[in-house]
């Protein structure tokens, strides 16, 4: 939601300059980047169940787009850049921080239909205009309700194949529970993932590919 107008195009101006010009475009929105991908960020150990939070401090500059963010919170989707190159993100989050940081709201760490959907289109629109995709993964299984029954399989199946289709760079960083074929469904090794990485948050996540864009790293130093 926003205010007025005026936010309203702001946003829309933020949101384009991550975006490349077409899907054959790979340099012109990038940006000379300052801050140092290899910093140290020590207060994203408070953050690892609010992605959105945890991404926003990975970002150069501490700036993520998040898209939809009202819809389906337990899974975040959005832009960041790392070194100056634009990185779509895709992310499990159990948990909402209010602006003082103190956590607002407990969610599930499960795969719900609409978040598989709202994940689902977003790696396909990355995939479309070649923006490597880095994931979060938190997950310990599958949303459990009459509701949810009816679609999840389907979604799910939807999930897995857009992050096996992806030929962009991919690389998965379990930041938390990580178990049975909900973990496989974001975007596991056995789909394709470049690299998977398991850890406590505290460690380096450091990958470099000589096929992206200026040589970026994927992911900087989580803490």
């Amino acid at each position: 939601m926003v205010a007025d107008e005026a936010t309203i195009l702001e946003k829309v101006r933020e949101l384009v300059s991550f975006l490349p010009a077409n899907n054959e475009d790979d340099a012109s929105f990038l940006e000379d980047c300052t801050d140092d991908l290899n910093r140290v960020n020590p207060e994203i150990a408070g953050c690892v169940g609010d992605t959105s939070v945890a991404l926003s401090i990975l970002a150069d500059d501490n700036n993520f787009f998040e898209v939809k963010a009202g819809y389906a919170k337990n899974m975040v989707t959005g832009f960041l850049r790392l070194d100056g190159v634009t990185v779509g993100a895709v992310a499990n989050r159990s948990e909402i921080c209010d602006e003082e940081g103190k956590v607002a709201e407990k969610l599930d760490a499960v795969l719900t239909a609409e978040g598989c959907e709202k994940a689902t289109e977003f790696v396909n629109f990355c995939d479309a205009f070649g923006i490597p995709v880095l994931t979060l993964t938190n997950v310990k299984g599958y949303e459990a309700t009459l509701a949810s029954e009816k679609a999840i399989a389907k979604a799910a199946a939807k999930l897995t194949y857009a992050f096996a289709n992806a030929t962009v760079p991919k690389v998965n960083v379990v930041i938390g529970k990580a178990l049975g074929t909900a973990y496989v469904v974001m975007n596991s090794k056995a789909i394709g993932a470049d690299i998977t990485w398991h850890g406590r948050m505290h460690r380096l996540v450091l990958w470099t590919a000589s096929w992206l864009p200026r040589s970026c790293m994927m992911a900087r130093a989580l803490m």
